[in-house]
């Protein structure tokens, strides 16, 4: 505003009350005209600037998987549920396999009937010296076929005699004893005792429903012995559940409504209960090791005959092991069979779909179950092919998920496919992130916002965004020089998502540049 003009004006009406409303916005609004008009400037500094790729992901279970069978078939069984924590190995599913137990059965006589005729064809010089080994094989035979009958009804005896410690006599001082939350219808002053006690009936139920499902198909044979450490373990679990229930009797408190006598009568089941425990796992352990023995010495009486059978030509023994072998094979491809008819655990997990029941028909390639691990969660980001050459695995992320307001986490990039994925028409690359350290409280499927810091550079040169100016001659500022402004090229590297820029050349630190960017007041 010209000074003489505006002089003038103040003599004109300075007389009137308006004249000196006038004169006050006047002046008011030339201060704040000086006051806006001055240049404010911007001092170079050395800064640690950090570039970074800003996307979201989701977290996700380190493991998963579908389970599907290969083949139709009905189900028999089913053994977990959704919300189910699962060991590996653990039998979620079970096709009904009545027609090829039959099957087996066939093809393991024909293996017999094909090593019969192996077994014939191997002949030593002194028939009477086969003779007796024959018979010896036979009687060891013998001796396995009836260890593993004797094993068989130590595997039934166990479950009656578990079946009848804690069901027949214990159970009659529970309250809901085979529910999934027993309870002792007396105090016990050990609040841990009790829940050991009740906790332990939870397992012993489950050990006990599981072997009874086991006896409507208990094989025989080899496959038999395999279930053995399983049943041992069913009784340890009995054992251990009856050892807490005579402690929790010894420190029982009597109250009116519950007399000295019938705690006595109580321990006296519990103690019977225990000694019939210890006789069915004594039991089970001999017949074991008979069966063991049985089959060594079988396998010793059969080498000794073999020997003895030293008269065929080696033709004729190969061509029939050859027959041997076939028939194996065929029984060795109904057992695989056998056993895609189950769908198991290939890992410790949590159950998160459970669509099978029993008695309905199972589709081939249908999910039927899926698992997931418990945690182990990893996040998984698209990244646009605009920003993936910048990002390497180790480069470190700073995390925030959605589901905790406030709170932030730090990961890693463990892997970069190298396949692209094609999002909305837009070439990504998939990458995945681990957590540095996990919080339990974390869910599989929380949308995460990642920034992933791609270059650090220390102690460089750095101006705000706002002080740059960009055209198409090129990246100048407005440097103060003495009393004048000079606009002077510079050249800029890496740029920071709080705004600030790397000054390459063209200013020195302590230079002052206009703040070309700068809002008047509102």
């Amino acid at each position: 505003m010209n000074v003489a003009r505006f002089l003038t004006l103040i003599k004109k009406y300075k007389k009137t009350a308006m004249g000196i409303s006038f004169i006050i916005l006047i002046v008011g609004g030339y201060n704040l005209f000086k006051k806006t008009s001055l240049p404010q400037f911007i001092t170079v500094e050395r800064k640690t600037l950090i570039e970074e790729v800003a996307v979201t992901g989701k977290t996700k279970a380190v493991k998963s998987v579908d389970l599907a069978f290969e083949k139709a078939g009905k189900i028999a069984w089913v053994g977990a549920e959704i919300g189910d924590k699962v060991f590996a190995g653990k039998i979620l599913v079970q096709l009904d396999t009545s027609e090829l137990s039959a099957q087996l059965k066939e093809a393991e006589a024909g293996v017999f009937g094909a090593q019969a005729k192996l077994d014939a064809l191997v002949k030593g010089s002194r028939p009477e010296s086969i003779a007796v080994k024959e018979a010896h094989y036979a009687d060891t035979q013998k001796s396995v076929d009836d260890a593993f009958v004797t094993l068989t009804d130590a595997v039934r005896n166990g479950y009656t005699r578990a079946d009848d410690a804690v069901r027949g006599k214990v159970d009659s001082f529970f309250v809901n004893p085979r529910s999934s939350s027993p309870s002792l219808n007396f105090n016990v002053s050990d609040s841990q005792l009790t829940i050991n006690v009740t906790s332990g009936r939870v397992r012993t139920e489950e050990a006990l429903t599981a072997w009874a499902s086991l006896l409507t198909r208990l094989p025989s044979g080899d496959a038999l012995l395999t279930l053995i450490p399983s049943l041992k373990t069913s009784l340890q679990v009995v054992s251990d559940f009856l050892d807490n229930v005579v402690l929790a009797l010894n420190r029982a408190n009597t109250i009116p409504s519950l007399s000295q006598s019938t705690i006595d009568g109580w321990r006296a089941d519990a103690s019977s209960a225990r000694t019939t425990l210890a006789t069915a796992i004594t039991n089970l352990t001999n017949a074991t090791e008979a069966v063991r023995s049985a089959e060594s010495a079988r396998a010793i009486a059969e080498k000794e005959l073999t020997l003895e059978r030293a008269g065929s030509t080696q033709e004729q023994i190969a061509e029939q092991q050859f027959q041997v072998k076939q028939t194996e094979a065929r029984r060795d491809a109904i057992k695989a069979q056998l056993s895609k008819a189950i769908l198991s655990a290939p890992f410790a997990g949590l159950v998160t779909k459970q669509d099978a029941k029993r008695g309905a028909l199972a589709n081939p390639q249908t999910v039927l179950v899926s698992l997931m691990s418990q945690n182990a969660l990893n996040i998984e980001a698209n990244v646009p092919e605009v920003d993936i050459g910048k990002i390497q695995v180790g480069n470190k992320v700073r995390i925030t998920l959605d589901a905790f307001t406030g709170e932030s986490f730090l990961g890693t990039i463990s892997f970069i496919d190298p396949a692209e994925t094609i999002v909305d028409g837009v070439v990504n690359f998939k990458v995945t992130i681990v957590f540095d350290t996990l919080d339990t409280r974390m869910k599989s499927g929380l949308t995460a916002n990642l920034s992933i810091e791609v270059l650090k550079k220390e102690n460089v040169l750095a101006l705000p965004q706002v002080a740059i100016i960009e055209t198409d001659m090129g990246i100048f500022v407005d440097k103060k020089e003495e009393k004048v402004i000079v606009r002077t090229p510079i050249t800029t590297g890496i740029r920071t998502e709080d705004g600030f820029v790397e000054i390459r050349s063209g200013l020195n630190e302590g230079d002052k540049v206009l703040n070309v960017g700068i809002k008047l007041p509102s």
